[in-house]
């Protein structure tokens, strides 16, 4: 999600899968860019479902997906 953008990522010490002490991938590192947000109560500031504010620099998209299944 939002949250993770522009942070950066370890590859060698990285594990998708987590670590045995924290459910958290150890490769997610601090910030590599820094972000810049909107200010005030414009609902451009936002994303789409207003949870969050959108940086400057970035942008979003509504991402749709279905799946089938059959028995």
């Amino acid at each position: 999600g939002i949250d993770f953008l522009g942070i950066g990522y370890d590859l060698l010490n990285g594990n998708p899968h987590g670590d045995v002490d924290t459910p958290i991938d150890p490769g997610f590192r601090a910030p590599v860019v820094s972000l810049t947000y909107c200010e005030g109560d414009d609902t451009q500031c936002a994303t789409r479902d207003l949870r969050d504010l959108q940086p400057i620099e970035g942008w979003d998209l509504p991402e749709f997906a279905c799946t089938q299944a059959e028995s």
